[in-house]
């Protein structure tokens, strides 16, 4: 089973690369960015799964993972699930925010994905208040990502007008759910702390040890 996980973590992120050295405080922000996400997905009830939090960096580029499994497949998504989808997203650049007061270059992939889930959101499923349920661009059949039926957008069909409200609505999306996991994370600053150090001492942490850890600091 071990050995089965392994090659799952290799395709999925990469071979890892403990030979790539960071300075203390570059694990420690790490550590900090990979422990965010964790920590909200616990306690959103709609957020898939935490398997396994690592900050040993894999692959060309990754620092470190949290790396979520959902419990079964899923074909169709609410707008509260990719609204959680996004809020585990930002996860990592809030908890720096929270404990550093200002953000680093490691969220960029992370708000990359987020923006694209808001504007699909937008765009694509019709869940804008302000636009209603339209759609904006054609579809085609590739995906954002294997696991989400969530399509690209490609030539633009509508005004400079709609494109501002489009604008707008996705910044609101974005923005919302930040504010609010940075309120989740300021609730939960002592187990986010606590959790961090454990993490740069262990390297890495099982989902259900960090399940049962974060209970007991809760509480």
């Amino acid at each position: 089973m071990a050995d089965l996980e392994e090659a799952i973590e290799r395709v999925m992120t990469g071979l890892e690369r403990k030979s790539r050295v960071l300075t203390d405080k570059e694990k420690e922000r790490v550590a900090y960015h990979e422990m965010g996400p964790a920590i909200i997905a616990l306690l959103l009830p709609n957020a898939d799964k935490v398997y396994k939090v690592s900050i040993i960096p894999r692959g060309s580029a990754a620092l470190g993972m949290t790396l979520q499994l959902p419990l079964q497949d899923k074909y169709l998504f609410t707008k509260e699930e990719i609204e959680t989808k996004i809020k585990v997203l930002l996860g990592g650049r809030a908890s720096e925010d929270v404990i550093y007061g200002e953000i680093s270059t490691g969220a960029q992939n992370d708000l990359y994905q987020a923006t694209q889930l808001a504007r699909h959101m937008v765009c694509t499923f019709g869940m804008s208040e302000k636009l209603g349920p339209l759609t904006f661009g054609d579809i085609d059949k590739s995906y954002i990502d294997k696991t989400a039926p969530l399509y690209n957008l490609s030539e633009r069909q509508y005004s400079e007008e709609t494109a501002r409200i489009i604008d707008d609505e996705v910044y609101e999306i974005i923005n919302k759910n930040y504010i609010n996991v940075k309120n989740l994370l300021k609730k939960s600053e002592k187990p986010l702390i606590e959790l961090t150090k454990e993490l740069i001492d262990k390297e890495t942490m099982s989902g259900d040890e960090l399940r049962e850890r974060f209970e007991e600091l809760s509480n």
